[in-house]
């Protein structure tokens, strides 16, 4: 739960709220949550982050299915929920990754860690 309120509390540092010191606040809320987690564990909390994150950001997307698409509410509901859900799963791999490479703290928050976002970032 607290992933998940990190990761929608990072929206807000976007536009147009724009207050860009809660990403590193939320950041830091997801890396201390994986640093002595268990490779299970980093993964579901990634991916409550990245559903507050994404769940909260792309809200448009909705916008997009139901009122110019013509889609149906309830069906463009759920495929924002599967939008939301699928790319969540980088944040969460990331988590898993980072989890499964033995390191000392330090090098884990310091290199590891930004390391596998950044690599799922790149996907």
């Amino acid at each position: 739960m607290i992933a998940l309120l990190a990761g929608a509390a990072t929206v807000l540092a976007f536009a147009p709220v724009g207050f860009y010191p809660l990403a590193l606040a939320s950041f830091a809320v997801l890396i201390h949550r994986w640093m002595r987690a268990a490779p299970r564990a980093c993964f579901w909390s990634g991916f409550a982050f990245g559903l507050g994150l994404f769940g909260g950001g792309v809200s448009w997307v909705y916008v997009s299915l139901s009122q110019f698409g013509g889609m149906p509410a309830p069906l463009a509901g759920l495929a924002t929920f599967l939008f939301c859900a699928f790319i969540a799963l980088f944040p969460a791999a990331a988590g898993w990754l980072q989890a499964r490479v033995p390191a000392v703290d330090g090098v884990r928050a310091c290199l590891i860690i930004p390391a596998a976002w950044t690599l799922f970032e790149w996907l």
